[in-house]
């Protein structure tokens, strides 16, 4: 199957930080030794051909159901998980061409910020030690520098006054203050980008609003580039400047967040709009009308990928593999999808 050949931003220009191109995360599926003999390998595509391009203090949500490939694409991104093919260029260097080395220096720069605190913070560290240990890692050793980066990140992440929490374990803090002390994980490096697997999906309600506004401000605050991964479309529209949404490690549509939410084009990016609850208690649930979860990226169906559960699926849609291409949109002027069913924009020239 072909990729999203057109990058939906053109060139990458001063303004651009992240621009990937074709990028590529595939599986071979393990099977037992004798089952290798009479078939042949499965290939897990669980990134399939992404193009998209991130600007600089712009924050960018990738969206879609669980198991679409949000996550592999987000650590593929930084090489957390290394790519099978395609460019990854942060400020205009191409990331897959890096020794680990090198990658490790550049990871000051473009950092992670996993989804559940409880995983990802050591709890037999304080939290002075858990914001010390990068800085060792990449050595910046010097006593006061640390401890100035260490106040500065905890401010900025609210943790007031900072001086309370720095001998705190982890298991004294709740869970929207782990959060926080992610995020300040990965500010004391001063990155330019952070890419946040599902931020605020452990959180209650009251709590995941805050840590919405707080990704807010630090892009407000320090110019911080953020590459979102969610499954909420209306969190996803809350935070960000545009959404790609992806279905079986593609992006099928991209566009500014209010576009893709007021006026989505794809058959899935309608889907899922419909399935958002109303905030009215009284109003029933809407059904996304495409049936079951995600299939497996093994065994892709031929032509689009997304025909088998798409409600406006024709024959053609079946066989062809659709074109990554510009459609009209009253909500935005550069929406891009991929849908035979979409008619694509009318140029001056044409």
């Amino acid at each position: 199957m072909s990729s999203n050949t057109t990058v939906p931003q053109g060139e990458a220009s001063d303004d651009t930080i992240l621009e990937v191109r074709n990028l590529e995360k595939h599986y071979i599926k393990s099977t037992g030794w004798l089952e290798s003999f009479f078939a042949d390998e499965e290939r897990v595509r669980a990134v399939d051909g992404v193009n998209l391009s991130i600007g600089r203090g712009e924050i960018f949500s990738v969206v879609g159901e669980s198991g679409c490939g949000k996550t592999t694409l987000g650590k593929t991104l930084l090489r957390v998980i290394e790519p099978t093919g395609g460019e990854i260029r942060f400020n205009g260097t191409d990331l897959s061409t890096l020794s680990s080395t090198e990658m490790q220096e550049m990871r000051k720069h473009v950092q992670i910020v996993y989804q559940d605190p409880f995983e990802a913070l050591n709890p037999k560290r304080t939290v002075r030690g858990l914001l010390r240990q990068p800085m060792e890692i990449h050595d910046i050793t010097a006593p006061e520098e640390q401890r100035d980066r260490i106040h500065r990140a905890l401010e900025d992440v609210n943790l007031l006054p900072a001086e309370d929490f720095l001998d705190r374990y982890p298991e004294e803090l709740s869970g929207g203050q782990l959060q926080r002390v992610l995020f300040a994980r990965a500010l004391v490096l001063d990155p330019e980008l952070i890419v946040a697997d599902e931020p605020s999906s452990m959180l209650d309600a009251s709590v995941r609003a805050r840590v919405l506004d707080l990704i807010e401000e630090l892009r407000t605050e320090r110019n911080i580039s953020f590459f979102i991964i969610t499954h909420d479309i209306g969190a996803a529209r809350y935070l960000s400047d545009r959404i790609g949404v992806m279905y079986l490690g593609r992006i099928v549509e991209m566009g500014s967040a209010d576009g893709i939410v007021e006026d989505p084009k794809h058959p899935y990016s309608k889907a899922l709009i419909q399935s958002i609850p109303s905030p009215d208690p009284r109003e029933p649930l809407e059904s996304s009308g495409i049936g079951s979860e995600v299939p497996e990226p093994v065994d892709l169906p031929s032509g689009c990928r997304f025909h088998p559960r798409c409600p406006a699926a024709t024959e053609h849609c079946k066989t062809a593999d659709p074109e990554w291409r510009s459609v009209p949109s009253e909500a935005d002027d550069d929406r891009m999808t991929e849908c035979h069913e979409v008619e694509p924009k009318q140029h001056p020239t044409d």
